[in-house]
C-alpha cells in the first residue's frame, strides 16, 4: 500500500508560503489545545465518583485527545514540508481509526452513568444504583453500543489502510460531505470516500440524542438548580454541531476544521464533565447526610435514652431539687392520669433517702 498524503497541502505544488504558514500555525495550535484537553481530562476523570470508574471515561475519552495531539502535530510537520516516515503514517492511520468509536462510547457512559445515579428514564429504560427493572435489557443495549464502536473501528481501519477491492480513493479521510454532494458517484472509490467520514457522522447522530437526553437531566433533574434551561448541560450539543460541521468541507479546509471539530466537541464533553462532578458532589453530601441521620437513629434505638440518666456535672442541690419537682408532679399524676419516670440515679437517691428516714425513725 503506498502512502496517502496527510493532508491537502503539498510544500512544492506552488502553494503560497504564507498560506502554508497559516496552517502551519493552525494544527500547531490545535495541537497544544489538544494537549490541554488531554491533560484536563485525566484531572476530570480522576475523581474517586464511581461514575470515572468506567475505562471508557477513564481511558478512551483521554485517548482520543491524545490521539488529536499527535494526528494534528503529524499534520503540521507534513505541511510544513518536513518528512513523515511511511510507518509514523500508518501508525497515525490506526490511531486516528479510534477516535470515533472512543467518542461514542465516552458520551454513551457519561449519558447512562448520570441517568442511573437518579434512577431517570435513558433509551426507554430506568436502571437504579442498586438494582435493574429490565437487567436483560441494559445489558443488551450496552453490548449494542461496543458492537456499534467496533464496526466504526473496523471501518476506520479498512479505509485508512485501503482495504477495500477496486483501487483507492487519494482524497478519503481529507474530503467531507461537500465531496458527495457536488460530485458524481462513478465507482468504489466514491464509497470509500463516504466510508471514510461515516464514523464521524454515525457518532454525531448518537451524540444528538445523548446531549438532548443530557440537557433534559440537567434542566430536569440535577441536584444543581440552573436559573435558564440554557446551562452547561446543554454544552455537548453545540459541542456535536461543530463535531458534524466540520465534515462538510473541501479537501481544502477539511483536515483542519474536522479536526477542530472533533476538539470542539471534547471541550464541551469537559465542560459537561465540570457539571457532572457538581451534580455527583452534591448528591454524595445528601447520601452521606441521611447516612448520618440512619446511623444515629439506630444508636439511638440501641442505647437506652439518655434523658433517664442524670447529668454528671449536676450538684446534690440540684439533685434534691430535681427529685422535689417531680415528687410534687407525682402526687398530682395520679388525678390527671399520667406518670412520672425517674432515673437510676434519682431513684438510687430516693432509696438512700427513705433508709435513712427509716433509720431516724427507729
Amino acid at each position: 500500500m503506498d502512502r496517502r498524503n496527510l493532508t491537502f497541502l503539498d510544500p512544492n505544488d506552488g502553494t503560497a508560503p504564507n498560506e502554508t504558514l497559516g496552517f502551519v500555525l493552525a494544527f500547531s495550535v490545535l495541537s497544544l489545545a489538544s494537549s490541554a484537553s488531554l491533560f484536563q481530562g485525566l484531572w476530570e476523570t480522576s475523581r474517586k465518583h464511581y461514575l470515572y470508574n468506567r475505562d471508557s471515561l477513564k481511558i478512551l475519552f483521554p485517548w482520543a485527545s491524545f490521539v488529536q495531539v499527535l494526528e494534528n502535530a503529524t499534520l503540521a510537520c507534513d505541511v510544513s514540508g518536513l518528512h513523515v516516515s511511511k510507518h509514523w503514517s500508518y501508525i497515525v492511520y490506526a490511531l486516528q481509526a479510534t477516535v470515533p468509536p472512543s467518542l461514542l462510547l465516552s458520551t454513551f457512559d457519561v449519558t447512562y452513568s448520570i441517568h442511573k445515579t437518579r434512577s431517570v428514564q435513558f433509551c426507554g429504560i430506568v436502571d437504579g444504583q442498586s438494582r435493574s427493572k429490565n437487567p436483560k435489557i441494559v445489558w443488551l443495549l450496552k453490548v449494542l453500543m461496543r458492537i456499534l464502536a467496533l464496526l466504526l473501528l473496523a471501518i476506520g481501519i479498512v479505509v485508512n489502510f485501503d482495504i477495500i477491492d477496486g483501487g483507492s480513493n487519494p482524497l478519503a479521510g481529507r474530503i467531507g460531505w461537500y465531496y458527495l454532494i457536488t460530485e458524481s458517484w462513478e465507482d468504489e472509490k466514491s464509497f470509500q470516500a463516504l466510508l471514510a467520514i461515516l464514523p464521524i457522522g454515525i457518532s454525531s447522530i448518537a451524540s444528538f440524542y445523548f446531549s438532548i437526553a443530557l440537557w433534559r437531566y440537567g434542566t430536569t433533574y440535577s441536584m444543581v438548580v440552573h436559573a435558564s434551561p440554557f446551562n452547561p448541560w446543554f454544552s455537548p450539543f453545540f459541542g456535536t454541531i461543530a463535531l458534524l460541521g466540520g465534515q462538510f468541507f473541501n479537501a481544502r479546509w477539511f483536515p483542519l476544521l474536522s479536526n477542530l471539530g472533533i476538539f470542539v466537541f471534547i471541550e464541551s464533553m469537559l465542560l459537561l464533565f465540570m457539571e457532572v462532578n457538581k451534580d455527583m458532589e452534591a448528591n454524595t453530601e445528601i447520601v452521606d447526610f441521611l447516612d448520618e441521620i440512619c446511623v444515629k437513629r439506630n444508636e439511638q434505638a440501641q442505647v437506652p435514652d439518655s434523658s433517664l440518666k442524670l447529668p454528671e456535672h449536676f450538684t446534690d442541690e440540684e439533685v434534691q431539687s430535681r427529685l422535689q419537682q417531680k415528687r410534687k408532679i407525682q402526687k398530682k399524676a395520679s388525678k390527671r392520669n399520667f406518670t412520672v419516670t425517674f432515673s437510676d440515679e434519682e431513684e438510687r437517691i430516693m432509696r438512700n433517702d427513705n433508709e435513712a428516714i427509716k433509720d431516724i425513725v427507729s
